[in-house]
């Protein structure tokens, strides 16, 4: 067993079950909108007469209307809706994206829980599957990313279109990844290259958005973290980051961002994302935002072919102005750590066995809403040809070849297979995961009712925790009865010392 996939498992197991989050399965808010496989249905009721100039006006001012909403048959009085987005509002047509806030007229509204969510018009995805694929992705990844779900939107009682729905980040959002909610909240817009730019916080007030204690306008954390990132030595770097930042989260992300060759992101365009200072850590944890750019849709000069032979060491030049990825580019140990993990996900996740199934599920899911949606920027033959096949827009020369769905995992899966295979990793090989040949234990990967671990030493200690350290389960033997846990992530600990990933089916 290649010695670079089981040092993934070891770092997995030191790093991202301690990074103070909670497991998704955890979460309440938002399960029944991200949890269902149903395409929801979001129907708005303006009683403005002229409410689309009104939407259009409150653009620029960045202004919420108020209208009513009925959700799966589901009243709501008296919401707030505004479109968003840049391209995406630029993008022809009447199929605008928008931004729902439930508390912007009545104070503690919810619905499933939530104040705020996000339906985007899929403007440059002839699928409507990049963004749940990659958002999906990302969370089973154990990245900080928002769920994705579909939505049928109806304004005024006419059909407007298929949307997808996505989370989002906010206050709620915050206390269900992360073991302290309260912290400062930062958007990477417009320009959050992470570049020092000094000690005075109004240099960084144009390049971020404060997002959360808005009142109190701390920018502290923020600039201590940029600061650290960029002056320290290259000798401290390694502990530095580790003190400052959840670095597994953003490696984790980094890989995943270079797999579905999404530029349009801090590797490439060097935005679109949160970053949040957990204050019970007193570290940085990266949140991944806005993916509708995924398999190479954001092609940054180059062609369809280039994105699916991207490079996995990819950072835009130049790279010292991605700070972040360039230094840890520097650092033995941060390399190492990302071509483990991105070679786990490769072997593992990233496979047309796993996700072409999952795209033809979906597309089987949405087709008939695609094909019924009149403001649509597509037509229907080329919802069915992207999945498979690259497409060229007719009528567009201007525009970028976009590469098919399937044929783009395949051919970037190969690629990177060739390129770890070259950084001393075998991420052809497929399988149960094992955990590192050193420790001489292996068990089955995910677990169902029976947890059996085998051992070239004796066992006296196994200890099941959730991701937040409370123990479960206890056995001083080599099985355990795993069928009394929930379906979700957990933390297995042998000997008291080895410490170890593993899910429940």
């Amino acid at each position: 067993m290649n010695s670079c996939h089981l040092k993934s498992f070891s770092l997995l197991a030191a790093l991202i079950l301690f990074a103070a989050t909670k497991s998704n399965a955890q979460n309440t808010a938002g399960n029944q909108l991200f949890s269902s496989p149903q395409i929801h249905e979001i129907r708005f009721t303006f009683w403005q007469p002229s409410y689309w100039d009104s939407l259009t006006g409150n653009y620029t001012l960045d202004k919420e209307m108020r209208c009513n909403m009925v959700i799966d048959g589901t009243p709501v009085d008296t919401i707030g809706i505004k479109f968003k987005g840049n391209s995406s509002y630029k993008s022809p047509g009447n199929k605008k994206s928008f931004k729902v806030d439930l508390n912007e007229f009545i104070s503690g509204q919810k619905y499933d829980g939530l104040k705020k969510f996000n339906l985007n018009n899929g403007f440059k995805d002839p699928t409507m599957l990049r963004e749940k694929l990659m958002l999906d992705f990302l969370n089973e990844a154990g990245c900080a990313a928002p769920r994705c779900a579909y939505a049928k939107v109806y304004l005024n009682n006419v059909y407007w279109g298929l949307y997808t729905l996505v989370e989002e980040i906010d206050e709620t959002f915050l206390s269900q990844h992360f073991s302290d909610p309260y912290g400062n909240l930062y958007k990477g817009d417009p320009k959050g290259d992470l570049k020092w730019y000094g000690s005075i916080d109004t240099a960084y007030k144009s390049r971020y958005e404060l997002k959360t204690n808005k009142q109190t306008s701390d920018w502290g954390s923020l600039v201590f973290f940029i600061k650290t990132l960029n002056q320290s030595s290259a000798s401290a770097f390694y502990d530095s980051m580790q003190l400052v930042l959840n670095t597994d989260g953003f490696i984790r992300y980094w890989a995943v961002t270079n797999l579905f060759s999404n530029l349009d992101s801090y590797l490439g365009s060097g935005h679109n994302y949160f970053i949040y200072h957990n204050i019970s850590t007193n570290q940085m944890h990266w949140i991944a935002w806005d993916v509708n750019e995924a398999f190479g849709n954001f092609q940054m000069g180059m062609n369809a072919a280039q994105m699916e032979m991207l490079s996995m060491y990819f950072i835009a030049a130049p790279q010292q102005n991605r700070p972040l990825c360039y230094r840890m580019m520097q650092n033995n140990q941060f390399k190492q750590q990302y071509i483990d993990v991105l070679c786990e996900l490769v072997r593992n996740e990233f496979t047309p066995d796993k996700l072409n199934s999952k795209i033809d599920s979906l597309a089987n899911a949405i087709r008939t809403a695609v094909y019924a949606d009149p403001n649509k920027f597509y037509p229907n033959q080329q919802f069915e040809s992207n999945i498979n096949d690259s497409l060229v827009i007719p009528n567009n020369p201007g525009a970028p070849t976009l590469p098919g769905l399937k044929e783009f995992i395949l051919t970037k899966r190969n690629s990177l297979i060739n390129q770890l295979n070259l950084n001393g990793c075998n991420a052809a090989n497929t399988g149960t995961p094992e955990l590192p040949a050193k420790t001489g234990i292996t068990f089955a990967n995910p677990v169902t009712d029976e947890l059996v671990i085998h051992s070239s030493f004796p066992v006296s200690s196994v200890e099941v925790t959730d991701l937040n350290g409370k123990l479960l389960i206890q056995s001083a033997t080599n099985r355990m009865n795993t069928g009394i846990l929930a379906a979700g992530m957990y933390l297995l600990k042998i000997n008291r010392t080895a410490m170890y990933r593993f899910i429940k089916e």
